[in-house]
């Protein structure tokens, strides 16, 4: 992610164009990206479901990895209004932690199917 060009759509490192927040920024404060998402990289890590193993995400490991049946820590992603964007805020970047601590927060989510595109609004908004 160029951090010059991104610093209107995410809260990371710093001040800078629409980031004019020292920590977390309120939900939706920047644009939505191209799916209607909001806050996909920066402003705080997303914990996820996947446990995490440094020897488990690999290059190859490209679509959807689920990680480890169980470990000590959890997957979390996205960075935060504190990461280094050149390495953090990126989708694929993935580390592991174990406790919770400012900065990391979750996202609900569903599963991608036709059941569920139906109640759910387009990125159009229909």
């Amino acid at each position: 992610m160029n951090s010059e060009a991104s610093r209107n759509g995410a809260n990371f490192s710093g001040k800078s164009g629409n980031d004019t927040y020292d920590g977390v920024a309120p939900v939706r404060k920047f644009d939505a990206n191209r799916y209607g998402l909001y806050d996909m990289a920066g402003n705080v890590w997303e914990w996820t479901v996947d446990w995490f193993s440094a020897s488990y995400f690999t290059a190859d490991a490209v679509t959807d990895p689920k990680g480890p049946a169980t470990t000590k820590e959890h997957v979390i992603r996205g960075g935060s209004y504190d990461s280094d964007p050149k390495e953090h805020l990126r989708i694929s970047f993935r580390k592991g932690y174990g406790a919770t601590a400012p900065g990391i927060g979750f996202r609900c989510a569903v599963d991608d199917t036709p059941e569920s595109r139906k109640l759910l609004p387009t990125p159009d908004g229909r």
